[in-house]
């Protein structure tokens, strides 16, 4: 997850140049974010409608809107665009010029907090109305807190081909206590005005025709967003369409006697001295078998592994009989000769 968010923030003021635009903000770019190209995430504004997937949308992540690594190379999106919506278990990330403090973001410990009418994000799924469980944090990597970003991460997993908005509100608070920084571009969003960037209309034209009145309904009202957002997530057919795929090719070329293996399964108890099977030696010299089993060094002390052996000899002469030493057969051939 480290990984994926320095991904995200890492390179987005190189790839949102000014593509000559009023805004000042690319055309690939999210004009919702402000502080990052592709923020917030995951974002609708990367989507589009395709009517042969099974959520109806499919990613649409530009080229030149992806971060960058260190050989100026940008991050390929081709397979996160093969996919029809956004994990229903990924962490949703937002970043505001001034920061985010930590006091009164939702606890990992008490999945409520996320829940109640009061909490300062909602997570919301648009058609049901149905409030998701997270918690929030900032990314604590960057020792600068005006540009750690804010994580939201499920407590559950959101519904597949689910269309959900992420709602923040005024409480959300800067680090010095402060008013967090509105973007302009949702600003205008909110305010009902104009914003002349290209992704923006399909933006205010979804808020418009239904999300802004499905969170009023749900009590958080429009003038108290600092930033809203809305995704579609990916649908379980899709998210398994790599596995499903090579199963359908692999049980074919196995045929109808797939590997000609056969497997007997044993059963095996739990009790680690049933489990440790005896070994046993029979004696050349005598017919008794003696039977013991493996060391227990983790068991047992050596001491009283000696004092075990030397009683057993003692008290087993038959045993110790058979079983003379290679030096005590030795000694006894050369005094026979």
């Amino acid at each position: 997850m480290r990984f994926q968010l320095a991904l995200l923030l890492c390179g987005f003021v190189a790839a949102c140049g000014d593509d000559g635009n009023s805004t000042g903000i690319a055309a690939e770019c999210n004009p919702l974010g402000g502080e990052g190209c592709l923020l917030p995430w995951p974002s609708m504004t990367y989507e589009k409608a395709d009517p042969d997937t099974w959520s109806k949308f499919r990613v649409d992540l530009p080229l030149a809107g992806m971060p960058r690594n260190y050989d100026k190379v940008s991050v390929s999106p081709d397979p996160l665009n093969r996919i029809d919506g956004f994990s229903p278990t990924g962490a949703m990330l937002a970043q505001f010029a001034t920061g985010v403090a930590t006091d009164n973001l939702p606890h990992m410990a008490n999945p409520d907090e996320s829940l109640a009418a009061t909490s300062p994000i909602v997570v919301m799924d648009v058609d049901t109305g149905k409030r998701a469980a997270f918690f929030a944090e900032v990314d604590e990597n960057q020792s600068d807190p005006t540009k750690r970003a804010l994580i939201i991460r499920p407590l559950e997993r959101l519904n597949e081909r689910a269309h959900y908005v992420v709602a923040i509100r005024n409480t959300v608070r800067a680090p010095d206590g402060g008013d967090v920084t509105v973007s302009p571009g949702f600003a205008a969003l909110r305010d009902g005005t104009d914003f002349a960037h290209q992704r923006f209309v399909a933006i205010k034209a979804r808020f418009e025709s239904g999300i802004f009145d499905k969170l009023e309904a749900a009590g958080v009202h429009r003038d108290e967003l600092v930033l809203a957002w809305d995704f579609v997530t990916a649908s379980d057919a899709s998210l398994r369409s790599d596995l499903t795929e090579m199963r359908a090719q692999a049980l074919p070329a196995m045929g109808t006697d797939g590997s000609a293996l056969t497997f007997t399964t044993v059963v095996k108890p739990n009790s680690p001295s049933a489990s440790r099977p005896s070994r046993c030696r029979a004696r050349r010299s005598s017919s008794a078998t003696a039977c013991s089993a493996p060391p227990r060094a983790t068991w047992a002390t050596s001491s009283s592994r000696s004092s075990r052996t030397s009683a057993a000899s003692s008290s087993s002469p038959a045993t110790s009989s058979a079983s003379p030493s290679a030096s005590s057969r030795s000694r006894r051939s050369r005094s026979t000769t």
